[in-house]
């Protein structure tokens, strides 16, 4: 433990806590994340198959690609200021698997914004889905799907509109810029 306090100390680490609607009730460890993307490919290659977005087609053997995308988009998000900015992560509740890989504190628009993260190169609608159900836990309209289909949206019956951005442009000023093209 004393190992992972001072990576953290020294932001080699980054940890990122569990948002909750109700604080009083939130009981779920913080994800951990590796500041180094070469280092996170490194260890996934030691330890998995070779896998590839174009050429594996079983989801399930897809997840460590999903983890360097959320790594990626984490470092992304916080652009180098991990000691200075705020990115959670949510779950709905313990006893379901709805949960949102990052909520970013936009500042400019006062307002906690749900980002889900897909190795996908498509982008459908049952990827929006644990985003629209944080959209309607909190009342907002804007969402983001971060994965490596183009930059796409949906808007859906209920008023909601979920960008998917491709992984490279999965940045915090271009999540802050697409939120403000539908609140002008």
């Amino acid at each position: 433990m004393k190992l992972i306090e001072a990576m953290k100390s020294w932001h080699i680490v980054l940890e990122v806590q569990h948002f909750s609607l109700d604080p009083h009730r939130s009981t779920f460890l913080p994800k951990r994340y590796l500041h180094n993307l070469g280092v996170i490919n490194r260890k996934r290659v030691l330890t998995a198959p070779t896998i590839s977005i174009l050429d594996t087609i079983d989801p399930a053997l897809r997840t460590p690609l999903g983890g360097l995308f959320e790594n990626a988009v984490l470092l992304n998000l916080l652009e180098g200021g991990s000691a200075s900015k705020s990115i959670s992560t949510w779950k709905k509740n313990s006893k379901t698997n709805i949960e949102v890989d990052f909520i970013f504190d936009s500042e400019l628009h006062q307002r906690k914004i749900p980002i889900e993260c897909k190795a996908s190169l498509q982008f459908k609608k049952k990827h929006t889905s644990n985003v629209i159900n944080y959209l309607r836990a909190t009342n907002q309209k804007t969402g983001f799907v971060v994965s490596a289909a183009p930059l796409d949206r949906i808007s859906t019956d209920e008023g909601f509109t979920i960008f998917n951005l491709p992984v490279y442009l999965a940045t915090k000023d271009n999540i802050e810029k697409y939120t403000a093209s539908l609140n002008n």
